[in-house]
């Protein structure tokens, strides 16, 4: 036999239904953003062939010089914690 009545099997689907509502409405969207099928469109200066060779070997110059500063001070930390170790190594 179902325990309560069927006043209280309502009242329990609306509280249901008016919680669904408000969850519902606090993410509705009501931004300015939407979606859209057009392709971004980006505004890149047009490069000559000589002025693309050169922001080429800026970059990768640039890069070159991030990548020795990485291995110098990976480098150096090592050294650091190897001394490190060989003297609490050597002090016990």
């Amino acid at each position: 036999m179902p325990y309560g009545s069927q006043n209280a099997f309502k009242t329990t689907l609306a509280r249901k239904k008016a919680r669904d509502n408000k969850k519902k409405s606090i993410f509705d969207n009501n931004s300015d953003y939407k979606y859209s099928n057009k392709k971004t469109e980006y505004n890149f200066p047009k490069l000559s062939k000589t002025e693309l060779e050169k922001a080429k070997t800026r970059i990768r110059k640039k890069i070159k010089s991030y990548r020795r500063i990485k291995q110098l001070i990976t480098f150096t930390v090592f050294i650091l914690l190897a001394i490190a170790i060989i003297y609490l190594y050597i002090a016990i």
